[in-house]
């Protein structure tokens, strides 16, 4: 019994990490990176991006670079469906 309560404790204890989350708008894409922070990267602002297998790279027009990472989508629909959305994001950036 002792061990199952202390094996609690540290549970309640333990810092819940944040769920990620992604969301394409009208005109800007909006994830949170790995520390919490929730970036906001309006689409005219991307130069090129490449589609890797656990996460994206986006290229600024400014030299900067954002690294959107996947691993924590762990569904593999969920995964494709991101991956789907990039791909619209790259064709649609290579149209312009």
């Amino acid at each position: 019994m002792l061990p199952l309560l202390f094996l609690l404790g540290i549970l309640f204890l333990y810092p819940k990490k944040d769920k990620p989350f992604l969301e394409w708008g009208g005109s800007l894409f909006r994830f949170k990176n790995r520390k919490g922070a929730i970036r906001e990267i309006p689409y005219e602002t991307i130069r090129s991006l490449d589609i890797h297998l656990d996460h994206v790279d986006l290229r600024l027009k400014d030299g900067g670079e954002e690294i959107v990472r996947l691993e924590e989508y762990l569904d593999f629909a969920d995964r494709m469906r991101i991956k789907e959305n990039f791909e619209k994001v790259r064709k649609a950036l290579a149209d312009r």
